[in-house]
């Protein structure tokens, strides 16, 4: 009878040991950032929850924890720990989560304040861009803390000098656009300023490069009895100026059996061989330069 006895206090404490450990596998749940301040420009900040276990592992569970704010006027946070700010003030951030039965659960008070802002950086911090041309630029917030925020859209952005360029802003960049009339050579100073913070970075105006091509030739209907076919290239530049680039494309033939260029004396007049359809190519002779096709049908 005291073998029984035993047999069932040991069965009893061997499946009291085992529901403990399932329910104390896991340690304690933490957040991160923990006891947050963060600038009002921040707009989003993103909050994980995290499972210790007892062993040193951790779990990322802030998809499927439950999240609230205290202060909803203050920050809002979606079900995947997004917190979106709206204004300054404190909140506390909460998550929760059940794990065998165990609730497990934490808060973090997030900060919100403003005039954090210490400096603005800007890049490219100098650009040359052909005349005509457009180049991009972000504006990143360097805040108290070392923390990094792009204001690209938040800031106020100038042109010193608007005959050289002009700048605009949209969600992702601000663009500044030259003058097509801008001397080459000349420069404008782009600011980009928030908070009484200013960041600047210099625009240089370069020589206006080739921006489209347009090809003609002749005959027009070329035939057999034509043996040669003429062409051309008229390039417009990015400040909208026309320029003869025959000589300074690459001529190209889809099918050397029907049209063949002489790369050497004539580069721009290709030989007729056969009646069919080919297209003709004139590329910029850099990499990734711009290029142009037509298509041509040889005539018997």
């Amino acid at each position: 009878m005291a073998v029984i006895y035993v047999s069932m206090l040991l069965l009893f404490n061997g499946c009291s040991d085992l529901e403990k450990s399932r329910e104390q596998s896991v340690d304690e749940m933490l957040l991160f950032p923990f006891n947050a301040t963060k600038p009002i420009e921040a707009e989003t900040v993103q909050f994980n929850a995290i499972l210790l276990y007892f062993d040193g592992s951790f779990e990322n569970i802030s998809d499927v924890a439950t999240w609230s704010s205290s202060q909803t006027s203050v920050a809002t946070v979606e079900q995947n720990g997004t917190v979106k700010i709206l204004t300054t003030g404190e909140t506390l951030i909460s998550a929760s989560y059940m794990i065998d039965g165990h609730q497990f659960y934490q808060d973090s008070l997030l900060t919100v304040k403003e005039n954090l802002l210490r400096s603005i950086i800007i890049t490219p911090d100098a650009a040359a861009v052909p005349r005509g041309a457009t180049q991009n630029f972000k504006a990143t917030g360097l805040f108290e803390g070392g923390e990094r925020y792009i204001i690209t859209k938040l800031a106020t952005w100038n042109s010193s000098d608007t005959s050289v360029a002009t700048i605009t802003k949209n969600l992702l960049y601000a663009k500044a656009e030259t003058n097509a009339t801008a001397d080459i050579n000349a420069t404008t100073t782009i600011t980009a300023s928030l908070l009484s913070k200013v960041g600047a970075a210099v625009l240089t105006i370069d020589p206006p490069v080739l921006k489209e091509i347009n090809i003609t030739y002749t005959p027009i209907s070329p035939t057999l009895s034509d043996n040669a076919v003429t062409f051309e290239a008229n390039g417009t530049m990015t400040d909208g100026s026309s320029a003869d680039v025959t000589g300074d494309v690459r001529w190209g033939s889809s099918d050397e059996t029907v049209m063949a260029f002489d790369k050497v004396l004539l580069p721009n007049v290709a030989t007729l061989y056969a009646a069919g359809d080919v297209n003709v190519t004139a590329s910029e002779k850099t990499l990734f330069g711009v290029k142009e096709t037509v298509h041509v049908e040889v005539l018997p």
